[in-house]
């Protein structure tokens, strides 16, 4: 009896861990995530111009990448670079393989004649709060930037406050503050107007 004890004793001890130096590890590894370089996953071009879509990935190491479009293959690597010579709507789909899974994404494609800006900008679904007398710097994302007679203005309250891609925000007074992005091209203008 003593010796049945003794082996239960000693099975439990056998599958009970400890952790001397209290060092926690993060498993790695997973199935791919995918994140698009466009918020909304519609991406615009110019017809007989290239265009690159230029997703970040995590846990892509060894991974497989497959872009299809209408269920053909049309590359394998991380990003996609491509000419469409014909207006319309194109659909592209992304997959992208590891030994623990996969992650696809369906994004548009519309290839048109005229091209003007598209400002695309991250902001909290909430809303954008920001601290008062602390710099947060605006870098929106305008497909079409590479069009000829670019140009870009930050306006505030009526006033141009920047031409640059970014614009740095600084306010002493709290309140709600509206700025708002004009950005042209030979093909048109496009503006967003952002709530602080």
């Amino acid at each position: 009896m003593h010796r049945f004890h003794y082996f239960i004793i000693s099975a439990c001890m056998l599958f009970t861990s400890c952790n001397k130096d209290e060092v926690i590890t993060e498993e790695v590894g997973g199935q791919p995530i995918i994140e698009l370089d466009s918020e909304t996953g519609i991406y615009t071009v110019k017809v007989d111009h290239e265009l690159t879509i230029a997703p970040t990935y995590q846990n892509v190491e060894d991974a497989l990448f497959a872009w299809t479009i209408d269920g053909t293959l049309v590359s394998s690597g991380p990003s996609l670079q491509r000419t469409w010579n014909e207006c319309g709507d194109f659909y592209v789909k992304l997959r992208v393989d590891n030994a623990e899974g996969y992650a696809e994404e369906e994004l548009k494609v519309e290839v048109k004649e005229l091209t003007p800006p598209v400002i695309s900008l991250a902001l909290p679904s909430q809303g954008l709060k920001v601290v008062r007398n602390t710099d947060y710097t605006f870098t929106p994302d305008i497909q079409h930037s590479d069009v000829e007679g670019f140009k870009i203005e930050w306006v505030r309250e009526g006033k141009i406050v920047s031409t640059e891609n970014t614009y740095t925000f600084n306010e002493k007074e709290l309140g709600v503050y509206t700025v708002t992005i004009n950005a042209s091209n030979i093909d048109g203008t496009t503006t967003k107007d952002v709530s602080v």
